[in-house]
């Protein structure tokens, strides 16, 4: 016989078995039917399977194991768990009503992933040398492992991430990146809704993560391939899978990608802010002067100072009516933002503000004032090939 209860508030189910009263159900049932089937015919038809006789469902199922084990005499649990809901304190629920009930239980935890046979053999002797007389097998941990795989995934498979960072291809790739990625956050939320540790969880995935980058990173050999793949798993972060976790409705999400911008930028000392799909998308709807803005802000003139609105009506009042014009700005909002980001992480980013100041913007300004608008044109073209150039190439 066996009795099944499943808790549906928590993230694994508990199972009962009388081990010996269920195999001899079984050798009873086998023999019935080697006396009527051939064991030919058995492979080629639909097997029927009886399931658990009793189900306990909604919150507070657990509470019922005391009562079934002592409805059925039983002396002693062999409790089954895998290591992390041990770790995050989930198998405690089981045990301390074990506890507190006064029936003793032994717990085994050295259950593993797709377990071999010896794995099983080695669980089936301990279950032996216990003496007990029933099983509580408590799953779930697979949710853990389902969200470090995802993580892991996504820095081994890492691959010029900002390829479609472009204006119509941003929206569509996020979208897909939510699509795939969903069992991530669906196991984040599972795991930290039930664990006594949630800020113990996500340290735990996001380590996972960050040891998964520094080992992809000490298998390059030279410095500039190092650069370019450190500033791809940037980009990954900020682009992609911090604006998902925002946007995911979980309760735990959220936090997940705080502790990761948290713990990333201390591994390696970066700066990665949080960004909301909803605010990189609205940049590009916006048409944000990114590289004039992120020049202004980088030498401390601000958001609204007379160099960024000068450029703001030039690029309105003149280059989008301009003939040619409104496709140059086009490209430059699809590649614009990925020129910044990358700018943003040079050492030397503050004296790159100046030259493209004094070399572009504040020449572009002079021609502007001068109404040589077509001039200013050519220094605004050649400006965004140079970049091009330098952080595109």
């Amino acid at each position: 016989m066996s009795i099944f209860l499943k808790v549906l508030h928590l993230t694994f189910s508990v199972t009962f078995f009388l081990p010996f009263k269920f195999v001899n159900i079984i050798t009873k049932a086998q023999k019935a039917f080697e006396s009527k089937y051939s064991w030919k015919e058995f492979f080629i038809m639909a097997n029927r399977i009886m399931l658990n006789q009793t189900s306990y469902h909604g919150a507070g199922a657990i509470q019922e194991i005391a009562n079934e084990a002592k409805a059925h005499g039983f002396k002693k649990a062999f409790v089954c768990s895998d290591p992390d809901l041990v770790k995050f304190k989930v198998t405690a629920k089981v045990t301390d009503i074990l506890t507190a009930n006064g029936l003793d239980y032994e717990l085994y935890s050295d259950i593993k992933a797709n377990p071999t046979i010896q794995n099983v053999q080695h669980g089936v002797e301990a279950f032996k040398k216990a003496a007990a007389d029933y099983i509580i097998a408590i799953g779930g941990g697979s949710s853990m492992d389902t969200a470090k795989a995802v993580l892991e995934k996504l820095i081994r498979e890492c691959d010029n991430p900002m390829q479609n960072f472009r204006k119509n291809l941003y929206e569509g790739a996020f979208n897909d990146f939510c699509s795939i990625n969903r069992p991530l956050f669906e196991a984040v939320d599972m795991i930290c809704g039930n664990a006594e540790d949630a800020d113990g969880v996500t340290t735990e995935l996001t380590d996972h993560l960050i040891n998964a980058a520094k080992e992809e990173l000490a298998g390059v050999k030279f410095k500039g391939h190092k650069n370019q793949k450190q500033m791809d798993y940037n980009f990954l972060l900020s682009i992609y899978l911090v604006p998902s976790a925002v946007k995911y409705p979980g309760e735990y999400s959220e936090q997940f990608a705080d502790h990761l911008l948290a713990d990333w930028n201390q591994a390696f000392g970066t700066n990665l802010g949080k960004a909301t799909y909803e605010g990189i998308a609205g940049g590009f709807r916006r048409k944000l002067c990114y590289v004039t803005t992120a020049v202004c802000e980088g030498l401390g003139k601000g958001t609204d100072c007379y160099e960024l609105n000068v450029l703001k009506r030039y690029r309105d009042e003149y280059l989008e009516h301009a003939k040619g014009g409104h496709e140059l700005v086009e490209e430059y909002y699809d590649i614009a933002p990925t020129i910044v980001k990358r700018m943003e992480k040079e050492a030397d980013k503050e004296q790159i503000y100046r030259a493209l100041y004094e070399d572009y913007l504040m020449p572009c300004i002079r021609k502007i004032e001068a109404q040589e608008y077509e001039d200013c044109r050519d220094l605004y073209e050649s400006m965004v090939e140079t970049l091009k150039v330098k952080y595109l190439m």
